[in-house]
């Protein structure tokens, strides 16, 4: 037997106690999920959602794939979950959305209980309180307490919507953190509120009349802040009267005269007054 017959048997025989040993190519590891996730890196992403990220050089948001966005988020890029309406990571608002992360990143990382999606109709809402009746049947009492004010006061009966959570303390209670509403969920033949065709800020529309309850990425220069009041001078050169009472405390002090930043929250009354959720720095937007 030649030296190269040997060395050919020699390498067959390697793949084949590869292959009973239930070896994998790395590449077949890297990253897993259904046809609706995507699942890599300790993150879990839907692939129908639409995300999004801050481009400081042009002063927009910028649509971006969700193939791209554990690698963002590795490198601690800030990344907007547009369909959802929440950050999915900044450091204003403490880092990674654990809502984003899988059973196994989650318990390593100390979060508490398992994250749940249910979908169903709203019945009716008081206060901080949703009745809901999900698709299985269940007549569930929300608590929507961490549920931005906007999103809950719009919630009308017989709405389509998903709760995501955790489950109470008994199997009719439900803890929500977000709440999706199927208008906004392209999974569900909804438009995602306040997008913007080119990705960047939206210009104000020229009739008096707003809509209060999709969100405006809107970015422009810091004319005055005192308190919780700013004034902005947008790109398109408006001068925009922001209410800041929602934003983080840190953020809303360390504003200076002449800063570039984003402001993103909801018009309120006309498309002069906003009310500000989460002002984005473009010092940070990196």
């Amino acid at each position: 037997m030649t030296n190269s017959m040997k060395k050919a048997i020699g390498v067959s025989l390697a793949a084949v106690l590869a292959l009973g040993l239930g070896f994998t190519p790395m590449s077949a590891t890297a990253q897993s999920g259904t046809s609706d996730t995507l699942v890599q890196g300790g993150f879990s992403l839907p692939r129908s959602h639409h995300y999004q990220t801050y481009d400081a050089k042009h002063g927009s948001y910028v649509d971006v794939g969700v193939d791209s966005v554990p690698g963002r988020l590795a490198n601690k890029e800030p990344v907007y979950d547009r369909t959802a309406q929440v950050w999915v990571y900044h450091s204003s608002t403490g880092g990674l959305n654990p809502m984003y992360q899988t059973s196994t990143a989650a318990a390593s990382s100390g979060n508490q209980g398992d994250w749940q999606r249910i979908h169903g109709q709203v019945q009716s809402v008081s206060g901080n309180t949703v009745n809901f009746k999900a698709d299985d049947g269940r007549m569930l009492t929300v608590d929507a307490g961490q549920v931005s004010g906007d999103i809950r006061s719009s919630l009308a009966a017989n709405e389509g919507a998903t709760l995501i959570g955790f489950a109470g303390a008994s199997a009719n209670q439900f803890r929500a953190q977000y709440i999706q509403k199927d208008s906004s969920d392209p999974s569900r033949g909804g438009t995602v509120a306040g997008q913007a065709s080119s990705g960047s800020s939206p210009a104000a529309s020229p009739t008096t009349s707003v809509d209060e309850q999709s969100w405006q990425r809107i970015h422009g220069t810091v004319n005055s802040a005192s308190g919780t009041t700013l004034s902005l001078k947008t790109d398109d050169g408006r001068m925009l009267n922001v209410d800041t009472k929602g934003v983080d405390q840190g953020v809303r002090q360390s504003l200076t005269n002449g800063e570039n930043v984003t402001v993103i929250g909801f018009y309120r009354g006309d498309q002069n007054n906003v009310t500000a959720k989460f002002v984005q720095k473009d010092s940070s937007a990196k």
